[in-house]
């Protein structure tokens, strides 16, 4: 299965349509890693796993609901892995934010088994699904998303290929080989991973051993594929890609948002092959140099579509991101992000895709995740004119079409011939480097409050403070070998903290010692279901067969005054054949009803139901004693 962003009209994706299971399963067990990582989309692939939909711009109650069962539900199952110190400060605070502290892990490639000088900069997904009660006779899935995009807020125009495979009882020594990349990458995980996570990774592993090799299905189009996760070892070295090895190209085509100029020459014998070549990238990566290597040069146009413009918001991938709410009448911008390599040598058509901008850096010195495809000679179809026509939308004279979202750029004027195209990667070395002086946090409990103690190996500068993600007024300096932060509530604890300096602010995940985990995550859901009315209508969204469809009659339900007078603030009320559909649960779905016995021991006693809970007690006492007399 292929899916391609570049054509903003026809082929724009969603994350949410990219995880979502086919009917009859759910997912079992996920890792997605990224360069750059915000909240926010982290918590749209919490909600699209439950309600298998987009998450709002702006959060209702419902969703809010939704949100933190989804948290609850799929929390343990899924781990995300992002670059070290590259997590943006959300603009709007929410205690939800700190239960995702147990399923974000950083990756300081400077610490790993094989070392690396530059960053952590993949975009690759592993998901298991397993069968549902009703569909037990099914075979698990392994699903495997190779893209550009990374999980942070953002419209640019990116690239991914998805691929699936069933799960067999014993592996082939065929699917051993090709699947050997994925197991590899995983392992690289693991060092960066937990004790009580790596089951999430173990679960990937013994899938994809007995996979049939993940092999893309394209109808017989490509012949042959390979996974190159770049920079985890010495075996998967930028020096064994064709790209890199080919000298002479009959014809190349790049998409790229960064260049290196040396780079460039490299994978182009110097403007060898520049008679057919094309380059889609941004204007700000151009150099004289680099224009003399093709023979067109694409970028985006200054509008693509109503409200979608291209600008500053978007040309970082270290921008702060928007949270949880998007103001609908600022402008959506966008910019070139995905990375294509495709180009014929040796008589074979050869496609590269990926994460890998196309700089040095990236190829020799990142950790990178890449696809490579290889088009056999039969397929005469595939041609330099062809790609460029569909990949461009071109016309039949081979001008861009009117309603290409393409357009022809030429150098700036102000275009400097000895541009870095890294420059995020310096940031964020300073970022890691002063990290290293943090050695940890601990917790101390002082009556209902808290207090962190941060320590360091010395003194930071005057104007470098930090604070805990969700107690941003209790940034303190952190001059001091021991800084306290002190009076803090339960919510506001997690592993995450804000550091601040005079020009730049990010977050950096700080193993916190005595962090009462039990007693934070009560109190969050505690922050959410605020009533009894709230707590029926999380029992709701729990044993609906349509989730979606539950939250939809809610929020009905409160846009009705005379509804909301008579029901919504009776502590009293009591949803139609709540009982009913519990009885339901505990005879076809005990997920549900696990669900249930959780949301119970989270919330207080004020606020639950006490026939519901005396129920889902006897339910659990007459399971334990069936399960004795077993």
């Amino acid at each position: 299965m292929k899916k391609c962003q570049l054509n903003v009209k026809d082929s724009r994706i969603t994350l949410s349509s990219a995880l979502t299971p086919h009917f009859g399963y759910e997912l079992e067990a996920g890792v997605g890693c990224t360069f750059t990582l915000d909240f926010g989309k982290i918590l749209s692939v919490f909600y699209s796993l439950g309600m298998k939909d987009e998450l709002p711009e702006k959060l209702s109650l419902s969703s809010k609901l939704q949100l933190q069962r989804g948290i609850n539900k799929y929390s343990d199952k899924l781990a995300f892995y992002c670059n070290v110190c590259s997590i943006s400060v959300p603009r709007n605070q929410s205690f939800l934010h700190g239960l995702l502290d147990k399923c974000i892990f950083e990756v300081n490639t400077k610490k790993a088994t094989f070392p690396r000088d530059g960053i952590f900069h993949p975009k690759v997904w592993f998901l298991l699904y397993t069968p549902t009660a009703n569909n037990e006779s099914a075979q698990p899935y392994i699903k495997v998303i190779v893209s550009s995009q990374n999980l942070s807020k953002s419209s640019n125009l990116d690239y991914a290929v998805a691929m699936e495979a069933a799960v067999n009882d014993k592996p082939s020594n065929e699917s051993r080989n090709r699947t050997k990349p994925f197991i590899d990458w995983l392992n690289y995980l693991d060092r960066f991973t937990p004790e009580g996570k790596k089951d999430v990774l173990e679960k990937l592993k013994d899938s994809i051993s007995r996979s049939d090799g993940l092999n893309l299905d394209y109808n017989g189009v490509y012949s042959n594929s390979w996974h190159i996760p770049l920079g985890i070892s010495e075996e998967y070295k930028s020096e064994k890609l064709d790209l890199l090895k080919s000298k002479e190209k009959d014809w190349l085509i790049v998409v790229s948002p960064f260049l290196g100029e040396d780079f460039i020459n490299q994978i182009t014998n110097n403007g060898a092959v520049s008679e057919q070549s094309s380059l889609l990238t941004r204007q700000s990566s151009l150099t004289p140099n680099i224009c003399s290597c093709f023979t067109n040069t694409y970028g985006l146009r200054s509008i693509l579509s109503n409200n979608e413009l291209i600008g500053e918001s978007d040309q970082s991938e270290l921008d702060d991101s928007e949270s949880e709410s998007v103001d609908g009448d600022i402008p959506h911008y966008r910019d070139i992000h995905a990375k294509m390599y495709i180009y014929r040598s040796g008589g074979q058509n050869m496609f590269l895709t990926g994460s890998a901008n196309a700089t040095r850096q990236a190829f020799n010195d990142n950790v990178e995740f890449m696809l490579q495809l290889e088009l056999p000679n039969t397929v005469r179809s595939v041609t330099y004119e062809s790609l460029c026509e569909e990949l461009f939308q071109l016309n039949e004279d081979g001008k861009l079409a009117s309603n290409s979202p393409f357009e022809e750029i030429e150098l700036s004027e102000d275009a400097n011939a000895n541009q870095d195209p890294d420059d995020n990667f310096y940031k964020i070395l300073k970022r890691r480097y002063l990290c290293e002086k943090i050695l940890g946090a601990e917790v101390e409990q002082e009556g209902d409050k808290y207090t962190i103690i941060v320590r360091t190996s010395e003194p930071f500068e005057s104007s470098t403070t930090i604070a805990p993600l969700n107690a941003r007024d209790s940034a303190v300096e952190l001059t001091a070998p021991e800084t306290r932060i002190t009076g803090l509530s339960a919510e506001q604890l997690s592993n995450f903290y804000i550091i601040t300096t005079p020009d730049d602010r990010f977050i950096k995940i700080i193993e916190t010692e005595n962090l009462p985990l039990a007693e934070r995550d009560k109190a969050v859901v505690n922050s959410i279901i605020e009533s009894k009315t709230d707590f029926y209508k999380m029992i709701e969204l729990i044993l609906a067969d349509v989730p979606a469809s539950a939250i939809a009659q809610w929020d009905i339900n409160h846009a009705d005054n005379e509804y909301i007078s008579s029901h919504e603030r009776k502590d009293s009320y009591i949803p139609k054949g709540i009982y009913e559909r519990f009885l339901e649960a505990a005879v076809s779905n005990l997920g549900s009803i696990d669900e249930l016995k959780r949301l119970i021991e989270s919330v207080s006693e004020d606020k639950a139901d006490s026939k519901l809970v005396k129920m889902v007690e006897t339910f659990q006492s007459a399971l334990n004693n069936a399960e004795k007399q077993q």
